[in-house]
């Protein structure tokens, strides 16, 4: 836990770059709803190495993702959902975030986390130890 970032064990280990909770303390218990981001390069580049920062970049391997082929409907005045009878799932090679805006659904198994600069490869396809 620092100044303007946090850490929580939920079975993965996952941060938050944002000042934690006045209340929250190191082995606190925490309740509440979050989103669960892949390939944060900031925690990589920036809070990896600062003194007392977990281990929290693990080597994934991806055995296959899937996009939600449903459409966005508006349901509000500038609030977009997918269109529930139209809810699907398709196999794809790649992800394309930046121009297709999906939602993914990845098939994947990891390794133990590594502290960034120990050993740690970026690549993808590299196969797990042990798997």
């Amino acid at each position: 836990m620092a100044d303007d970032w946090w850490a929580v064990d939920v079975g993965t280990l996952a941060f938050r770059e944002q000042r934690p909770p006045a209340n929250l303390r190191q082995g606190s218990w925490v309740r509440g709803h979050a989103y669960l981001g892949i390939d944060p390069f900031f925690y990589f580049e920036r809070l990896a190495h600062q003194p007392g920062a977990p281990a929290l970049i693990y080597d994934w391997k991806i055995a296959k993702i899937e996009m939600q082929t449903a459409p966005l409907v508006e349901v509000e005045s500038r609030v977009w959902k997918y269109d529930e009878a139209r809810l699907g799932w398709k196999e794809i090679a790649e992800t394309n975030a930046w121009n297709d805006g999906g939602e993914y659904l990845p098939e994947a198994a990891y390794s133990p986390p590594v502290k960034a600069g120990a050993q740690h490869s970026l690549s993808p396809k590299k196969p797990m130890a042990g798997r």
